[in-house]
């Protein structure tokens, strides 16, 4: 069953123009478990088509995708190919899970490594590991005839790619060729996700569906706070870690980077 934003979310990827799509901002609004089970929905509901679940390390895709989807659907595990890192389903569609490791920078790195592949879906999990380059890159294979594919990121604040995610879904700030309508963006909160409270909502008698729909979004948070041991560790933080895990404040590390950055504005040569 999926959460009210992990549906608008999907529902975004399967009836909506826009290809850029992403979720974001504090930390445990299950934007990872969304992001996965879209890639493999649409891997099962589309037969004969390639999807990419990208993270920036190998150990990631383990511990954050490939173990998790196999705890929840234990019958798909039997098409996965450990050595390719592929999940090869009976329709012949096919899901990544793929990597990159070192930075790209002045078309050098390992995103090129997908430079001429084509994929229905991309799935970007922690996309602000990933900076622009990177993330512009891989939009490009981010192609398939006849259909219209999507690119999916999930994101925090902070990163190499803070400013760039900041920029185009955040502010909705667009340079020259990017078009706003081919961007859509979701705010999430660790109260979205109403797993961190589940037991002590059951202890109490109210069920997930009386938690979105008869709570506030005020006392949804209440009670992320209040009985969640994650929502109290988030609560604890301090400063700049508190306004970006917990709030998903992206001005939280202003002072760490540049929004804009031009060198012959912002650099003066002195005359020899």
């Amino acid at each position: 069953m999926l959460q009210p934003k992990q549906r608008q979310l999907y529902n975004l990827v399967e009836n909506s123009p826009q290809t850029w799509l992403g979720l974001g901002g504090a930390r445990g609004g299950g934007k990872s478990g969304i992001g996965r089970r879209t890639v493999v929905l649409r891997a099962a509901k589309y037969p004969d088509t390639r999807h990419l679940v990208l993270r920036r390390l190998s150990k990631q895709l383990v511990d954050n995708h490939i173990t998790p989807l196999f705890r929840e659907y234990p019958q798909l595990e039997q098409f996965y190919l450990k050595s390719e890192k592929t999940l090869r389903l009976p329709n012949k569609s096919e899901v990544v899970f793929g990597y990159a490791e070192n930075p790209a920078k002045d078309l050098q790195g390992d995103i090129y490594n997908y430079q001429g592949s084509e994929w229905l879906t991309i799935f970007g999990d922690e996309a602000t590991q990933f900076n622009e380059e990177e993330l512009t890159f891989i939009k490009t294979c981010c192609r398939w005839p006849g259909m219209t594919a999507k690119m999916l990121l999930t994101f925090n604040p902070g990163g190499r790619g803070h400013n760039f995610i900041k920029r185009i879904m955040v502010d909705r700030r667009f340079d020259e060729n990017e078009k706003p309508e081919d961007y859509a963006f979701i705010r999430a909160f660790g109260w979205d996700n109403v797993e961190w409270v589940r037991g002590w909502l059951k202890s109490q008698g109210v069920s997930a569906d009386d938690y979105y729909d008869k709570f506030t979004e005020v006392e949804r948070r209440e009670c992320f706070l209040e009985h969640s041991d994650y929502g109290r560790v988030l609560n604890a933080l301090k400063g700049k870690m508190r306004q970006a895990y917990l709030l998903g404040d992206w001005d939280a590390f202003a002072g760490q980077f540049f929004d804009v950055w031009n060198e012959e504005e912002a650099v003066q040569v002195c005359p020899k």
